[in-house]
């Protein structure tokens, strides 16, 4: 195929004499088809006339039907919604819709009562039949109006009856409608009919006048030729218009020929690309856009179209003579013969750059996002989305880059699981944001949203949602941003969690067990039959386990209490329940827990339990390498005896509780009101007990030491009594805890160092020789504690001008091995040559292996071993390793509590060098202990 000429050098020449010839002989065919046309338009004008008076009818006949049909559908939505009155939305729908169904119906009065050109007869058949539905509206609409704005009667008979009525008039006012639309529909056939017959004459009356025009026509036609020459003219002069407008356009222009290859550009491609027509002339369309690598898709697409003959258009980037990237908006399209045969090709690229480069920032700080971005149409369809959409949805994050479609995206939707609200509980498809944006046109802030991919896996989100709208304010869709804050919820409930649970053992806290409390009590105040019971747990010497071995071992002794009573609160027990928090132990502080039982049998049930817990957590604990037995106190309150609220009945439980240490620790005591007045005697004595040392209410007893093999006093230990002036003589089980409570024990101890001293000096100047050796003092952990502690010792020693060696210092095992500062005090005072003495040994938690490693002098072996030496073997061995590793170490021993000649002769036998006990004497005030060595030691 030859290419088309240049269209800049294109040149028509015309004859001008042709041209007027042309004109003259179109002048004449124009006249004739003038002529010919006025009488075809007369015709038209006739039949327009008449065409007008039947689409006047036939518009009113059928907006009549229509009116007609949708009072019948009005009388049935009106009927329906009559009966579900009931429901929230009903009556304002039924409002709603008795308002339109009238306004339809006075539209239907209004046409009713124009009646446009009708035949009478006509009219009268319309309006017997229209006279029939007004009445039947009247009735009808009167009772719906009743049930809309009349209030709702009282009783339901009423409504039911108002209810009846609107059902049987619906039918009639149905029928009435159905009338009169079919007395329309005859109406609108009669006329169509007539309609139709006009138009076949005018149909015919057109024919002749074209047959007319045909014969005035066909002696003229051959000088028509001439107007081809004028045609021709036009053609050059519009060709010659583009070539200049593509000289000159900003856009590049490129021309290609029927096999794509280049045959023109104009000037602007060159300076878009920098390509003359020369370099790129004859090269198909991708070499001179030179299309980048990324675009190789686009450069198919538009080789496919234009192999189809098909036209193309889109952006491409295009790349310039100096290597410069260009974003171009490129259009191609195809010039074809009369036979449809493609001549050339017209590529039009506009230089969109800018354009294109602030979208694809845009993109990309949408892209960049971290922040869900999903963008629906309409219909809920996801339209687009960023990186961090996909990524929240399990997709890659290049799903869409690397070819995905949306459709994979609306699936990873699907899956993501139920959605939810911040309770847990179904968020229907009304309430979710992205429906409500596209329901209403409204903006969502701030909505969070779950979704549950598994019971135990949620993904949360705070949705933002905002409604695309047009222009005219209609909906196109919405954009919805989603913040993952998954990891911020988890964090919420963490500390929820932590709130209500005790950290170091991970039972439930205080304020979970007195919650669990307060609802069994109130479940109890409901329920006669209903019992439930509080344990409250205190660990005996457990704060001599922190003193001694050390904190860590005392968090780890209570971890492992936990564990203890966690299995031992099993769930087979018929009467123990489970709570939220798996067993209802929980601790409340310290070394103090609290067990819940929830609906027990009675207080039986109760006893039960606290006594498989008080063997159960009186077995020894292995802590590393210590081994560490301590007993449980259990107060217990049951719902025989619980106050009205959940403080007082803790406060009780801790009374039976603090009863249970009082009377011999390691049991349980049940509660009973009259412990109120034991505690009111507890606060009594702390007052009575700040005034007896400067009342004179305190003195010293000593109970003598003895020399086992001759039966010889040694010395004596000194011992604290406490004459009450109402109460006589308090045991000092009784008031030597609560003096050390209320900070008085270093007091009393100082006082009985004091008085022992003063007392043994006496009895060296009544005695002589025959006067005790040593005085032995017990020290307190008060006294212990105080740096000015050797000092005091040392000045009561001056003051009554005794030796250091007369005073034996006694300490309990667990003082001697608590913490290094403590043991330092001990070895400051061993230095002044005061004698230690370990106190109670067995009982604490030394070992005989670490026995060396305690500056002390003398071993007193505890009562309750020598008690049971003569039937335990095992407290017989183990008092005579005691002896035998005191002997190696160079110590003293001393047996206590020998109340039996034969417990004087196992511990002589054994090798215990000296005893105290009831066998010898009880405690004696000073002048009658020298009144029983006067009389008894000589003679023994």
């Amino acid at each position: 195929m030859t290419p088309p000429a240049d269209p800049v050098a294109t040149n028509v020449e015309i004859d001008a004499e042709a041209l007027r010839a042309g004109v003259r002989a179109g002048m004449r065919v124009r006249l004739a088809m003038l002529g010919v046309l006025v009488l075809i338009a007369l015709v038209l004008l006739a039949e327009a006339a008449h065409n007008s008076r039947s689409e006047q009818l036939r518009g009113a006949d059928g907006e009549i039907i229509a009116l007609a049909a949708a009072q019948r559908i009005f009388s049935q939505r009106l009927s329906l919604l009559a009966m579900q009155y009931d429901s929230d939305a009903a009556p304002h729908q039924l409002a709603q819709v008795l308002d339109e169904a009238r306004n339809q119906a006075l539209r239907l009065d209004a046409l009713l009562a124009e009646q446009p050109a009708r035949d009478p007869a006509e009219i009268h058949r319309l309006e017997v039949v229209s006279r029939a539905w007004r009445e039947a509206r009247e009735l009808f609409f009167d009772d719906v109006a009743k049930l809309v704005h009349a209030p709702a009667p009282a009783d339901r008979p009423l409504l039911q009856a108002r209810l009846l009525a609107i059902q049987a008039q619906a039918p009639d006012y149905f029928a009435a409608a159905l009338a009169l639309s079919e007395q329309a529909q005859v109406g609108a056939r009669v006329h169509s009919q007539e309609a139709k017959q006009s138009m076949q004459w005018s149909v015919l009356a057109v024919l002749g006048l074209m047959v007319l025009l045909a014969l005035a026509v066909v002696e003229p036609t051959a000088r028509m030729v001439r107007r081809q020459h004028s045609l021709a003219q036009a053609q050059a002069t519009q060709m010659r218009r583009l070539a200049l407008v593509a000289e000159h356009t900003a856009n590049a222009v490129i021309v290609l020929d029927a096999h794509r290859r280049v045959e023109w550009v104009n000037p602007s491609f060159a300076t878009m690309t920098g390509f003359s027509l020369a370099e790129v002339k004859g090269q198909l369309l991708g070499g001179v856009l030179q299309l980048r690598e990324r675009d190789v898709r686009a450069g198919v697409s538009y080789r496919d179209n234009m192999a189809r003959g098909v036209a193309a258009s889109g952006e491409i980037q295009a790349v310039t003579r100096s290597g410069l990237k260009v974003w171009v908006l490129v259009d191609i399209q195809p010039l074809r013969d009369r036979h449809e045969r493609i001549l050339s090709w017209v590529v039009v690229a506009s230089n969109i750059d800018e354009v294109v480069r602030s979208r694809l920032q845009r993109r990309a700080l949408f892209e960049a996002l971290p922040t869900g971005v999903l963008v629906f149409s309409r219909q809920g369809d996801v339209v687009d989305c960023n990186a961090a959409a996909l990524e929240m949805l399990g997709l890659p994050g290049d799903h869409i880059e690397s070819g995905g479609d949306m459709q994979a995206v609306m699936v990873a939707i699907a899956k993501m699981g139920r959605l939810i609200r911040d309770d847990h509980s179904d968020m229907p498809m009304s309430e979710r944001p992205v429906i409500r944006s596209l329901r209403t046109g409204e903006s969502v802030r701030g909505e969070l949203v779950g979704y549950e991919r598994t019971p135990k896996d949620f993904f949360w989100t705070l949705v933002n949602s905002e409604p695309l709208l047009d222009e005219q304010g209609g909906i196109q869709g919405t954009v919805a941003c989603l913040v993952d804050v998954t990891a911020q919820k988890l964090l919420e409930q963490q500390l929820r969690d932590n709130a209500r649970t005790d950290s170091l053992t991970l039972l439930p806290n205080r304020m979970v067990v007195t919650d669990q409390i307060a609802a069994s009590l109130k479940r109890h105040q409901l329920h006669a039959g209903y019992h439930f019971a509080v344990l409250f747990m205190d660990f005996d010497r457990f704060k001599q386990v922190n003193d001694t071995l050390g904190h860590g071992v005392g968090d780890d002794l209570l971890r492992q209490i936990a564990e203890r009573l966690q299995s031992g609160l099993r769930d087979s027990d018929a009467f123990v329940r489970t709570s939220d928090f798996g067993q209802m132990a929980a601790r409340i502080g310290g070394d103090e827990f609290v067990v819940l039982l929830d609906d027990i049998r009675g207080d039986l049930d109760a006893e039960v339990v606290a006594g498989r817990l008080l063997d159960l957590l009186a077995m020894p604990y292995t802590i590393g390498n210590h081994t560490v037995n301590s007993s449980v106190s259990i107060g217990i309150v049951t719902a025989t005896h619980a106050a009205d609220d959940v403080e007082a009945i803790l406060r009780d439980a801790d009374i039976a509780m603090y009863e249970a240490k009082r009377t011999g620790r390691g049991r349980y005591v049940l509660f009973e009101p009259a412990m109120h007045k034991r505690v009111s005697d507890d606060v009594a004595m702390e007052n009575d007990l700040r005034r007896a040392l400067g009342d004179g209410e305190m003195f010293v007893v000593y109970q003598p030491l003895v020399d086992l093999v001759s039966r010889q006093m040694t010395g004596m230990e000194a011992l604290v009594r406490w004459n009450h002036p109402q109460r006589g003589l308090v045991s000092p089980a009784e008031f030597i805890p609560v003096a050390e409570a209320i900070g008085l024990i270093g007091k009393i101890g100082a006082f009985v160092l004091q008085t022992a001293c003063r007392d043994f000096a006496w009895m060296q100047d009544a005695l002589g020789v025959r006067a005790p050796q040593a005085v032995s003092v017990n020290l307190s952990r008060a006294q212990l504690r105080d740096a000015s502690l050797a000092s005091d010792v040392l000045q009561a020693l001056r003051a009554h001008d005794m030796g250091v060696g007369q005073l034996q210092l006694e300490i309990t095992e667990s003082l001697a091995a608590q913490d290094p500062a403590m043991q330092a005090r001990l070895h400051e005072i061993r230095s002044l040559g005061v004698t230690l003495a370990l106190d109670d040994f067995g009982t604490g938690y030394s070992s005989l292996s670490c026995l060396h490693e305690l500056p002390i002098d003398v071993v007193k072996i505890d009562r309750s071993f020598v008690s049971l030496a003569q039937t335990s073997d095992y407290h017989r061995v183990l008092i005579e390793a005691t002896v035998l590793m005191a002997r190696t170490l160079g110590m003293g021993t001393l047996a206590e509590g020998i109340e039996t000649p034969e417990q004087a002769q196992m511990m002589r036998t054994i090798g215990c060098g000296k005893g105290q006990g009831y066998l010898f004497s009880r405690p004696l005030a000073r002048d009658a202990l020298v009144q029983w060595m006067l009389e008894r030691l000589p003679g023994d």
